[in-house]
């Protein structure tokens, strides 16, 4: 920023002043742009979740419509059914007993049977199976209401039902012969039959022979037993196909669709209305999306946790034709008829609105970006002649300012260089004082060292001299104990001696006693016996007698000895007591010596102390003279830097060059040296 001129810089400053709230604007309408965006995408996404939502209860509802009015078809044909059978003389057994070949219609096994012949008005109602045959009863009612009709008798006491007069088909045939077990394969209650043994009319949706139904069952009671039941329905792909047809009038989007899915058992994830092309019946409950879901049995599973009539949302990747389209996918569970209902609108339709409010506010930003660089460039173009034109006016004066300030700054760097030399003088006199003040002061303390060395010396030597005489007194008393020593052991020498020639004796009158003992027989034995003990006794007195005074003449000596080396001993410590004496003297004498030294430095100590505070007086005069000249000096440099500053503000980096009778004004005249300017600086501090 400093290399650039003044109208450049002016330049700068109007771009500013003009981009800042082109950016402010800009950023404001581009937030707002964004946000709306964003609102948009978020209003689209809430309305179409809401229009999915609406979709899928609509069809649930329409589908539950649907069901209770098949509902209340069945119940009326049901009525219409038992009407025609009491019209007919009712249903009733006969003697004649009838043989079957009874086929469970979930595991298609067969099971001989032989039932009582069951008529209706007293007419057998047959075991005609052919389908263009004519049966009783059965065929009246599905003329009339056009449903299917059974006629079950009952087969046993669990209330196996077998299907003895029907118009429902099974491989081309009436299905004649089948049976409704009442326990379903996997052990669990078979619900029409429970409910007919308990004498209630059942309705709803039922497996029936090959195919599931809408359907309602009525009990035959005869005697205050139930002895079979009436059926009639409707085949759910019949029901269903009129649903479906109403179904292909709802539009969601321009391709959105209604799909359904069974949802329990073994029909689990099987199509009933395809999503996207699959067949009808097809088992989508493994099949996996383009992410790799297992979309079907997420949704089946998902819809059943639901319950009926709820609803819940998704998302699905399918191939297509095209490639991967992505849905959006709202469905419910529909439980009387076990369908997954669901919707499914291609994402891109969905969300049409939020892309197109997308791309219109893009579209706006980018009229912003070219409206905000034609405004730059008719800025630029404003600014830099409004800039040319008052730097023409304003640089004579800059020039006229400069110059001044280099003759200024010239004139103070005289006066500061004579300033400096004076209190250099005056600072290297007050040093020099300084030195030789200091230089006594170490005088003076190594003295007042020595003197108190001298004093603590001369404490030592007399505590020398007293342990020197204590030690002699000591020698005296250790001689005098060697001698009583040696007294005593002589003592005992000569006791030592003397048991010795008791015992001498004492051996030569056991010696006497043993001859005369042998003289007198064996009447001196006992008297020999003794007399060898006093001997043995006597020789042993002598042996120790012998030892001791060996012991103690060895004593003896070396006492001697002791005493002779206590005595040169005691001649060595009265030498050193001697010597301590002449040491504790000499040191006194030094100890005078070096009080008198001391009181001569602290006096010369004082006069050099009064001439160096004169020369820091002076010294500190000279500096503050030329702490003066320095900041005359400063402020000139500081005047002369802003006149090169203005120069530099207008010429931008030329004015190191642009001008060169400031800048040699600055050369001819410099400052002070950097060694005063050093000193005056640390004096004002």
């Amino acid at each position: 920023m400093r290399t650039l001129s003044f109208s450049r810089r002016l330049l700068f400053t109007g771009l500013v002043l003009t981009v800042v709230p082109l950016v402010l604007i800009g950023s404001t309408v581009g937030w707002l742009n964004r946000r709306m965006g964003r609102e948009a995408q978020r209003g689209t996404e809430t309305l179409a979740a809401a229009d999915l939502d609406h979709v899928a209860h609509l069809v649930n509802t329409a589908s539950a419509i649907y069901h209770d009015a098949l509902r209340e078809q069945t119940l009326m044909a049901l009525r219409v059914f038992s009407d025609t059978v009491r019209r007919a003389g009712g249903v009733a057994t006969l003697t004649r007993q009838v043989t079957w070949q009874a086929t469970n219609q979930f595991d298609k096994t067969t099971t001989a049977v032989t039932l009582p012949a069951f008529a209706a008005g007293g007419v057998w109602l047959g075991q005609e199976a052919a389908p263009d045959a004519r049966v009783p009863v059965v065929d009246e009612v599905s003329a009339v209401t056009g449903t299917r009709a059974t006629v079950f008798q009952r087969m046993n006491a669990r209330g196996d039902m077998l299907r003895v007069a029907t118009n429902v088909l099974a491989g081309g045939r009436r299905a004649l012969g089948t049976y409704v077990p009442a326990r379903e394969p996997d052990g669990t209650t078979n619900p029409v039959v429970s409910a007919v043994l308990r004498r209630e009319t059942y309705a709803g949706r039922a497996f029936v022979a090959d195919g599931w139904y809408v359907t309602a069952y009525e009990p035959l009671i005869s005697g205050g037993e139930v002895i079979g039941m009436l059926f009639v329905g409707l085949p759910e792909r019949e029901a269903e196909a009129r649903l479906m047809r109403e179904m292909d009038g709802v539009k969601v989007g321009d391709t959105g669709r209604v799909f359904i899915l069974q949802a329990k058992g073994g029909n689990a994830g099987r199509v009933v209305r395809p999503v996207a092309g699959e067949a009808a019946g097809a088992s989508l409950i493994d099949a996996r999306d383009a992410g790799g879901r297992t979309w079907a049995r997420e949704m089946v599973e998902g819809a059943l946790a639901l319950g009926d009539s709820r609803t819940a949302s998704t998302s699905l990747r399918l191939r297509t034709d095209g490639g991967v389209q992505a849905y959006a996918v709202t469905y419910s569970y529909f439980e009387p008829w076990d369908w997954v209902i669901g919707v499914a609108v291609p994402e891109a339709e969905l969300y049409r609105a939020a892309h197109e409010v997308q791309a219109l506010s893009q579209s706006t930003a980018r009229w912003l970006v070219a409206i905000g660089v034609l405004a730059l460039i008719a800025t630029a173009l404003t600014w830099q002649l409004m800039a040319r034109a008052t730097q023409r006016r304003l640089r004579p004066m800059v020039e006229r300012l400069n110059a001044a300030a280099g003759e200024i700054h010239g004139a103070a760097g005289s006066v500061a260089e004579t300033s400096q030399h004076l209190a250099q003088g005056a600072s290297s006199q007050a040093a020099s004082s300084d030195s030789a003040s200091a230089a006594l002061a170490q005088v003076s303390a190594m003295t007042l060292r020595n003197a108190t060395a001298a004093g603590e010396a001369a404490t030592v030597a007399a505590r020398g001299q007293r342990a020197a005489d204590e030690g002699a007194s000591a020698m005296d008393r250790m001689a005098a104990a060697m001698g009583s020593i040696e007294t005593a052991g002589q003592k005992v020498s000569k006791i030592a001696h003397a048991i010795d020639e008791l015992s001498f004796q004492t051996q030569l009158l056991s010696l006497n006693a043993a001859v005369e003992a042998a003289r007198a027989g064996e009447l001196g034995q006992g008297f020999a016996v003794v007399a060898e003990e006093v001997r043995s006794l006597s020789r042993r007195s002598a042996d120790a007698a012998k030892d001791a005074g060996a012991n103690v003449e060895q004593a003896i000596h070396c006492t001697r000895q002791g005493t002779a080396l206590t005595s040169e001993l005691r001649a060595t410590l009265m030498g050193l007591v001697d010597l301590v004496r002449d040491l504790g003297a000499v040191i006194h004498h030094i100890a005078e010596d070096s009080s008198q030294q001391r009181a001569g430095v602290d006096r010369a100590s004082e006069a050099v102390e009064r001439l160096t505070s004169i020369g820091h007086d002076t010294a500190a005069a000279a500096e503050e003279s030329a702490a003066a000249a320095q900041q005359l000096w400063a402020q000139s440099e500081s005047l002369s830097n802003a006149a090169r500053e203005l120069v530099a503000f207008f010429d931008g980096a030329r004015a190191a060059h642009g001008h060169p009778a400031a800048v040699d004004r600055g050369r001819q005249r410099s400052g002070p040296s950097r060694g005063a300017r050093a000193v005056a600086a640390g004096r004002a501090a």
